[in-house]
């Protein structure tokens, strides 16, 4: 009877173990790109079949708050480089969505700063299918690109990092609690009963 109750705590406490260990912070950046027209007359922007001058890429990609910057060479320097993928990502053109379960990141660095807190300073960041991909580029006069079959659209304008939100997201203790709580009420539910027996 004490065996079988030992047993019950101890995979009660396993699971909140477990639990607790899955929830982890993470950063959730989203990305506003600018309509595929461009800024004419200085910079005017292509859009090919089903694409539109209207058309713009957005999208969001989740980075986990113990990921560490790097310098931008092996050289060294201040770790201030993104190069780890992130955990999860969605973009969109409006007639394709790309994330990390249909497409392979092909190209992703983002220049951070200091801190993940910040908005991307610079990015480069490429996602694609044997037929499709997404592209944004913010250094320079580089700018956006979509392409789905025969059909693409692109600008070349330079973007800063206006286009990104940045939000530090924490799982709430509370929850963690609750559920610990829960598991911990029914292993005494069930001790009781075993006990009555």
């Amino acid at each position: 009877m004490n065996g079988l109750c030992f047993r019950i705590f101890s995979s009660l406490l396993g699971a909140i173990l477990v639990l607790s260990g899955s929830a982890h912070a993470e950063y959730i950046y989203t990305f506003t790109g600018q309509d595929f027209l461009g800024r004419p007359p200085s910079s005017i922007g292509v859009a090919t079949g089903i694409y539109s001058l209207t058309d713009h890429i957005t999208g969001t990609m989740s980075v986990d708050d113990m990921t560490t910057l790097e310098p931008r060479t092996s050289a060294g320097g201040p770790a201030e480089w993104l190069y780890t993928p992130p955990t999860a990502y969605s973009f969109t053109d409006g007639h394709q969505t790309l994330t990390e379960q249909n497409s392979t990141l092909a190209l992703f660095r983002v220049f951070m700063g200091d801190s993940l807190a910040n908005r991307p300073l610079e990015w480069w960041i490429e996602m694609t299918t044997p037929t499709s991909g997404l592209q944004t580029i913010g250094f320079g006069d580089n700018g956006d690109r979509a392409w789905l079959d025969d059909s693409e659209a692109h600008h070349f304008l330079s973007q800063g990092q206006t286009r990104w939100t940045v939000e530090h997201i924490v799982p709430e203790p509370s929850t963690l609690a609750l559920v610990g709580a829960g598991l911990v009420a029914l292993g005494i539910g069930l001790w009781r009963r075993m006990r009555a027996t």
